[in-house]
């Protein structure tokens, strides 16, 4: 291949300017679509903190509910007083901790000192 005739001359700039058009087209394109893939990246991990955020306070004000319920409930008064000892048996069962999504359930006294802890065997301590 001789590089004094002019067809080759031109097609050995036109390749290299194929070339670097490549080159810097896809340096351009990486850098674009790293930065888009980057900024969709945090933005999805935002969205399932979001979620999670959610999640926790709804499960927190669930369990507000249900234990203001049970605070104010004047069986679970008189059972902390230790005046109704069929407490546990007649208002807590198996499915009992299922249905307030508990895994346990504290009875403290109004000295703030802990009177009983039922766990998810059902079984008082």
């Amino acid at each position: 291949m001789r590089l004094n005739s002019l067809r080759n001359k031109v097609s050995l700039y036109l390749l290299l300017l194929i070339s670097c058009a490549a080159a810097i087209s896809y340096g351009v394109s990486t850098a674009v679509l790293s930065a888009n893939t980057r900024i969709l990246n945090e933005h999805n991990q935002q969205a399932a903190l979001d979620r999670a955020q959610q999640y926790i306070q709804s499960m927190q004000k669930s369990l507000m509910v249900s234990t203001r319920d049970y605070a104010e409930w004047r069986d679970s008064i008189r059972f902390i007083n230790g005046s109704l000892p069929t407490y546990l048996d007649e208002n807590f069962n198996a499915g009992t901790l299922d249905n307030l999504n508990a895994h346990f359930v504290l009875f403290i006294r109004p000295d703030h000192s802990l009177y009983r802890v039922i766990g998810r065997g059902g079984q008082p301590t």
